[in-house]
């Protein structure tokens, strides 16, 4: 166990338990229009519904007359193949939003790519989406070969496209590409990641890391082969110098100045919410088969139906001051099982 120092836990503590502050990762639908390989979702809940849209929407007129912070992440599934529920929620935060000019709201989406039109980015980017993180599994072929269609065919042609029509246009938004590392791309990286250098960051809109893929359970579970730990973690510390060596001054500098002193998972923030698409509330965005990731619901009115027991356990970290359990509560909760611990701590 990695106890953090006391400056480490307050600084923390001090963004994760603000009062006005909240943080909202919502599933606009939890289908997809592709079929990774590795992807550990199972797909089985569609759209939100008119109903549970209101009540997001509900949920953030309630709590913005008393909030510095607003951030709401998109996520899925593919969340662009509800774009009408983005549009309709976060331009209605948006609005509120204007009214309050000393509000610091933003928005983001993670994205697979294939539907990130010029024409979506800009309307992500007029109601208050404008950081926009695509994945990428290496060059094309590679690439196409893990991040399928649901129908089978590639992908990373019409990602490039987009990708690119958004470099050339001016639409206010940042794109970070999150290039997974695996056994099937590593020694196609370092080239990779030279054409991701010369065709995006000139423009400091775009900004390129790197994450090794891991098993994560779901449908794949075991169908797949991932990198040894110290043998990814020192290519995404070789490929990361590059990327740093090649990004403009000023982009480096903001960059870092922007560091937390200390990383802390959503799911360990008790301002931290996933809204599912059918309206239940989790804290992680993995592991929703998992009954301890249902935490509770958000009701018709815009308020929080919380099962107490059920969220005191993605908050333990506080009680412990262990950073690996502030950092992955859920992988923290994995251990219990594996190890027999006792998982419902109150």
């Amino acid at each position: 166990m990695v106890i953090l120092d006391n400056q480490q836990f307050w600084e923390a503590a001090s963004d994760a338990f603000a009062n006005d502050a909240l943080e909202l990762t919502i599933l606009p639908t939890e289908r997809c229009n592709l079929r990774c390989t590795y992807c550990y979702e199972r797909f089985e809940l569609g759209r939100m519904s008119d109903e549970a849209v209101e009540s997001v929407k509900r949920l953030i007129s309630r709590r913005l007359p008393e909030l510095s912070r607003l951030a709401v992440d998109w996520f899925g599934g593919e969340p662009l193949l509800a774009m009408d529920v983005i549009s309709e929620i976060s331009g209605h935060a948006q609005r509120l939003a204007d009214e309050r000019p000393e509000l610091d709201y933003g928005g983001s989406v993670t994205t697979n790519g294939v539907r990130l039109t010029v024409e979506v980015a800009r309307r992500l980017a007029d109601v208050g989406v404008r950081q926009l993180h695509v994945s990428l599994d290496g060059p094309a072929d590679v690439h196409d070969l893990t991040r399928k269609l649901a129908g089978g065919s590639g992908t990373y042609a019409q990602i490039e496209q987009n990708l690119l029509g958004i470099r050339d246009s001016d639409i206010p938004v940042e794109i970070s590409l999150r290039v997974h590392v695996t056994i099937a791309n590593v020694d196609r990286l370092p080239d990779f990641t030279e054409d991701l250098i010369s065709k995006f960051l000139g423009d400091e809109r775009f900004a390129v890391y790197f994450f090794p893929i891991v098993d994560l359970g779901g449908p794949n579970q075991g169908d797949f082969a991932v990198l040894d730990p110290a043998r990814a973690a020192a290519v995404v510390r070789t490929l990361t110098q590059r990327v740093n060596a090649a990004r403009p001054k000023s982009a480096t500098k903001a960059k870092k100045k922007g560091c937390a002193a200390h990383y802390v998972c959503y799911a360990a923030k008790p301002n931290a919410w996933v809204i599912r698409s059918d309206g239940r509330l989790a804290k992680c965005t993995v592991g929703f088969e998992d009954e301890r990731n249902h935490i509770g619901r958000l009701l018709p009115d815009g308020t929080l139906d919380l099962l107490p027991d059920r969220t005191r356990i993605w908050l333990r970290g506080w009680s412990t001051g262990d950073a690996l359990s502030l950092q992955c509560p859920y992988e923290d909760m994995r251990e219990d099982v594996q190890l027999g611990r006792v998982v419902s701590r109150r």
